[in-house]
């Protein structure tokens, strides 16, 4: 249920205060008009105010930048969507020969490739840190085959990113300067620290444990070779303009970046995903509330979180943007909130069945993957998940707060309490007994 509030000022700041979180900054975008709202603090250590225009890393956001980028280069003929990006690099080496040869740009961009998604290793700060990260890419698991079954892979966007650069004859970074910044005015955007550092900009932060509302600062750095992934920095206002262009099919300031059509494709159903968003698109996700119907995508690193969200047929986007590693639980209800107000939106919530005990226990188990592992347990409402997440840098366990979930089909269940209270976690294959896989916040755990 979305709370009462005043105005947009309350709502910020009571959900902002509610979980800690410093600083929050809110864009809307109404018919070429943009409205810009701020609250708390830009940094703490230093006692900075927050400012609607500081410079934010928008994290996975800029997978749609990057997805623009290969729309661009499709409609400039050097790129097809279908066409196995073997193709375009000859020297890829995967851990799977089949799923080597047949990964297309179209996978990759709806996060449908079946790499394992989260390889963070760091290959240095020159121009071939990305072609580096591509060329260990064998190294980490093939979970499913391509076109199989959604989970959120940054893996496969770095490697968009290195067929984009790969085919431009550009670096990536160059590509999307070139082809979208300027294009935008966007003269604030960037990737780097050193260009962050020259504009007002807000630091992150990371709750000192899970849930904690003391914060400190987090580690700023972010390895070049993850920036089609998620390195982008820029501000509000600059933000919504992307978004306008979006909803204008392509069109800025009298100057089309892409075609409508080719705008409009970005925004079709490629594969169901089902617990981000209902369905994933070219870059965009895809949710349904009833009748309308909006698209967006959230972003998180480095202490900072971040969601866009567009409603092309109402002329109307939301950037909400925190300096928290856990400022999602700020960031979906002031937007809930905007989304009720604005256009008496609001998410439908999916009806509960009841499971046999047996069709329950089937599901028990743990569930691993290299970042974390997941405990399943019955309990009197359905099932009940805990688990701890891994640092892989210092060997550290994280215990993760336990929730419960109750089924809403044989294989998919929604958490009924805690901050993450709405959220979906499905098990696959659907016809195998057990599952082999647990999918939760968009990652593949599989059955130990």
């Amino acid at each position: 249920m979305v709370m009462a509030f005043s105005s947009l000022d309350e709502c910020i700041n009571y959900h902002r205060e509610q979980w800690g979180v410093p600083g929050v900054v809110v864009g809307i975008y109404r018919d070429g008009e943009v409205s810009l709202h701020q609250s708390g603090i830009g940094h703490l250590r230093a006692d900075w105010p927050m400012r609607s225009d500081n410079l934010f890393r928008i994290a996975s956001i800029s997978k749609v930048f990057t997805a623009t980028a290969a729309m661009m280069l499709k409609e400039e003929g050097k790129l097809d969507l279908d066409t196995p990006i073997k193709h375009y690099l000859p020297e890829l080496h995967l851990e799977d020969p089949v799923a080597e040869a047949s990964i297309t740009m179209r996978h990759l961009l709806s996060h449908s490739s079946g790499i394992y998604g989260d390889f963070f290793d760091d290959f240095g700060a020159d121009d071939r840190a990305l072609a580096r990260e591509v060329a260990h890419l064998h190294t980490i698991e093939q979970l499913t085959r391509p076109g199989e079954l959604w989970h959120y892979c940054n893996s496969g966007f770095d490697l968009a990113g290195h067929v984009i650069a790969t085919v431009a004859g550009q670096s990536y970074e160059d590509v999307i300067r070139d082809r979208i910044f300027d294009a935008l005015g966007m003269e604030r955007a960037g990737f780097f620290g050193h260009e962050m550092i020259t504009w007002p900009h807000a630091v992150g932060h990371d709750p000192v444990e899970p849930l904690a509302l003391q914060h400190e600062t987090a580690d700023q750095h972010y390895p070049r070779n993850n920036n089609p992934s998620g390195a982008i920095l820029t501000n509000a206002e600059e933000l919504l303009r992307f978004a306008a262009m979006h909803m204008n099919d392509g069109l800025f300031a009298g100057r089309q970046l892409i075609s409508a059509p080719g705008a409009r494709a970005m925004r079709e159903i490629q594969i169901e995903s089902g617990d981000f968003a209902d369905h994933w698109g070219i870059g965009w996700d895809i949710r349904n509330y009833g009748k309308a119907t909006l698209y967006g995508h959230g972003g998180s690193t480095c202490g900072f979180q971040s969601q866009l969200t567009i409603y092309p047929e109402k002329q109307f986007a939301i950037c909400i943007w925190t300096n928290s590693g856990h400022g999602r639980l700020s960031i979906n209800p002031i937007e809930a909130w905007i989304l009720e107000q604005e256009h008496g939106l609001t998410k439908p919530v999916p009806g509960t069945i009841e499971l046999e005990p047996a069709e329950l226990s089937r599901l028990v188990g743990r569930y691993r993957q290299p970042l974390g592992e997941l405990d399943v347990t019955l309990n009197d409402r359905g099932l009940r998940i805990s688990g701890v997440s891994f640092n892989l840098d210092d060997g550290s366990r994280t215990r993760l707060p336990e929730t419960t979930v109750q089924p809403i089909t044989r294989d998919r269940f929604i958490v009924l309490d805690g901050p993450h209270q709405g959220e979906i976690v499905n098990f696959f294959p659907r016809e195998s007994d057990p599952p082999v896989f647990l999918r939760r916040h968009g990652r593949l755990f599989r059955r130990a």
